[in-house]
């Protein structure tokens, strides 16, 4: 599991980075709008607690000698479509980039903010490396499942009835011919 900036500038440096060995780390050779989908499934995985995006170097973790030009130039494209398309935005928690021995490469930490998060308006999830779009059943689950949250709905009212206060509103209502 790759957990910081610096351990994921070491294995790529040591050449040990593939996606099959670290779940919580995606290795694209380049960036393009769509894929933030796996910047959203990334997000929406509760097994990990932050994961990683890496442009720049291939499937086999091998860095593809990119100048700092190109990733500076990367990074600003990333940059302006994590803020109009991944909701919510706090996901994002950091944006690197960095020059290795081999070339440079960009790098976004992910993590889950306590929501369900979304590209481009949708939700996200993955399986290894396949990603699919998340059906509305999902996303009420993850919703309820994320910390903090809970589905009050299936509890049972624990509260005082006031008999009073319930005699007055029905006497209310049915003043105004809703009881008839």
């Amino acid at each position: 599991m790759i957990g910081d900036l610096h351990q994921l500038r070491a294995a790529l440096e040591d050449g040990s980075l593939r996606e099959h060995r670290h779940p919580n780390v995606e290795l694209k050779q380049s960036w393009t709008l769509e894929h933030g989908r796996k910047l959203s499934a990334l997000a929406n995985k509760l097994d990990v607690p932050v994961s990683w995006l890496v442009v720049g170097v291939d499937d086999d973790g091998k860095i593809l000698g990119r100048d700092e030009v190109w990733a500076r130039a990367t990074e600003q494209t990333l940059s302006q479509h994590i803020n109009g398309q991944l909701d919510p935005v706090e996901a994002c928690k950091g944006l690197f980039c960095a020059q290795l021995p081999t070339g440079w490469i960009v790098a976004v930490q992910i993590a889950n903010p306590g929501a369900v998060v979304r590209w481009s308006k949708e939700a996200f999830k993955a399986s290894g490396t396949t990603i699919a779009l998340m059906e509305p059943d999902e996303i009420v689950k993850l919703t309820i499942t994320l910390p903090g949250r809970s589905d009050h709905s299936k509890q049972p009212d624990q509260s005082d009835l006031d008999e009073a206060l319930l005699a007055d509103y029905q006497r209310t209502v049915c003043a105004n011919g809703a009881c008839q």
